[in-house]
């Protein structure tokens, strides 16, 4: 009956609950970890602001809707958006509700959490812009009602959350990119290039995403290529500024995102039939892109040797795409044409020769589903180098 000792005992059961969903994350139980941590939070809110950094609270939330986002648990992430918009005063979210724990004002650490909340519902309206998805909403419900209601708060109630629902129109399109262009650039606003470089350029690299996922709402084909260019507009700078030693995988990131930014920008030229200086323009960035990419792994060409693990297929799939683009650039340019197939052809036989003795790359979906385009390809492109070869 003592209250002192009710809530020490409830403390306790709080931190158990916390300690719970580290184990279960370092068992490989992401889903009953992230149940956890849910309970966790709606613990301490239920026992005050005295229980808890408002930041610290605001951040948890935001990692946790993170996860939710990416299992297609939509109406979860949204809602801990809100929660955590709530928790942390921050406006992120239009639907936010009054906050009711105070949130530090100042300070580096919760400046970092407003700039976290701003990226969470980026990425939230990002992932409607790419596509949603509503076949969780049944289940998600049942969480809501559950260890995320969050009774304290004077959160939106489930049914007017967005959720997974899909961008079908132009209008609704739009409205989902500034959304999200909004808040990278808040996010931006902390971080900053000179500090913050991996966070920076993380960052422009979602919203190089963003405009690439607005495209196919757009009908007009001139106007999807500025689209992409928008995209290189904000990377080529980058890669001006990085010392390419220091922030090696950033830089491998940039290029392969220009590579593809490039390509999408070839095949649009070649949809409105524009002029051969206009298609080899946007091929040659993409493939200088591309070999930028590959000449910054060792082993490359070499069949014998074994990629780096995390990269292997992005290795793969940009040979790939490098022969594609040359190809392309070739019906171009008569006088490079047969250069340029080569090195195509040279991309497609070092693939399907790795792919030959380090079988196991074909489990990845990617690769497994381009084998039989791409040998088919490489077989076409050395009887086509012959006949050039024999005039």
């Amino acid at each position: 009956d003592d209250p002192e000792s009710a809530e020490k005992v409830e403390d306790a059961y709080t931190t158990t609950v916390f300690l719970l969903a580290q184990v279960w994350g370092n068992l490989g139980d992401p889903e009953r970890s992230a149940r956890c941590c849910g309970l966790t939070l709606g613990r301490q809110l239920r026992r005050g602001p005295a229980g808890f950094s408002a930041s610290e609270w605001g951040q948890n939330a935001t990692q946790l809707a993170g996860y939710y986002l990416t299992q297609g648990q939509f109406l979860v992430a949204e809602h801990l958006l809100n929660a955590a918009s709530a928790v942390a005063g921050d406006n992120a979210s239009s639907l936010g509700s009054v906050p009711v724990v105070p949130a530090e004002s100042d300070g580096e650490e919760a400046a970092g959490v407003r700039a976290n909340i701003h990226i969470g519902w980026a990425k939230f309206h990002l992932s409607r812009l790419a596509g949603g998805d509503t076949s969780a909403e049944a289940a998600e419900e049942e969480v809501l009602g559950g260890a995320l209601a969050f009774e304290p708060l004077e959160l939106p109630s489930v049914q007017s959350l967005r959720g997974g629902r899909a961008c079908v129109s132009w209008s609704e399109a739009q409205e989902a990119f500034n959304d999200s262009a909004l808040n990278f650039r808040e996010a931006l606003t902390h971080y900053r290039l000179d500090g913050w470089v991996t966070e920076h350029c993380t960052i422009l690299i979602d919203i190089s995403n963003l405009y690439k996922q607005l495209a196919p709402f757009e009908a007009d084909l001139h106007r999807k290529c500025v689209l992409h260019r928008h995209r290189a507009k904000a990377l080529e700078p980058l890669l001006e500024s990085l010392n390419a030693e220091v922030f090696e995988n950033l830089v491998h990131s940039i290029h392969l995102e220009l590579a593809e930014t490039y390509r999408a920008i070839l095949e649009l030229k070649l949809a409105g039939k524009r002029p051969p200086r206009k298609l080899q323009s946007a091929g040659g960035k993409a493939a200088r892109h591309y070999r930028a990419f590959l000449g910054s792994f060792k082993n490359v060409g070499d069949t014998s040797e074994p990629l780096e693990d995390g990269v292997e297929a992005h290795i793969l799939l940009a040979c790939c795409n490098l022969s594609r683009v040359q190809q392309k650039v070739a019906a171009s340019d008569p006088g490079l044409e047969k250069a340029l197939l080569q090195e195509a052809l040279s991309m497609l036989e070092y693939v399907t020769g790795y792919w030959s003795r380090h079988p196991g790359v074909l489990e990845d979906g990617r690769l497994a589903a381009e084998q039989p385009l791409i040998e088919e390809m490489r077989d076409l492109l050395r009887a086509k180098l012959q006949l050039l070869s024999a005039r």
